[in-house]
């Protein structure tokens, strides 16, 4: 945030950005700057351990979630094999990453 320091006073400026610029809204001086730079400081240690605990418990769910993704992943794996080893018993052949019946059809 802004505190900001000129000459000997403390100023508090906070800091907007739209779009691709930045504008400065002031707040106050001296003292009651230094107080609400304060309050700011700690309304934001408090959200970023807010963050930080949110962060943890979505860890903890891509946990418990890995062992599901690899048996799904296994099961994908099967069955592009089963898929195609029925095609390659009716008939087909890969061309280029696609399937293709043979020209006289047989096996």
């Amino acid at each position: 945030m802004g505190l900001e320091k000129r000459g000997n006073r403390f100023y508090y400026y906070k800091k907007n950005r739209s779009g691709g610029r930045v504008s400065s809204e002031y707040y106050g001086s001296g003292d009651l700057a230094r107080l609400v730079a304060l309050l700011e400081a700690e309304a934001q240690e408090e959200a970023d351990m807010k963050r930080e605990g949110g962060r943890s418990e979505l860890e903890a769910a891509v946990s418990a979630i890995e062992p599901i993704k690899s048996m799904l992943d296994d099961s994908i794996e099967e069955t592009a094999r089963l898929v195609e080893a029925l095609y390659l018993v009716n008939g087909y052949h890969k061309h280029s990453r696609s399937w293709r019946r043979k020209r006289n059809g047989k096996i």
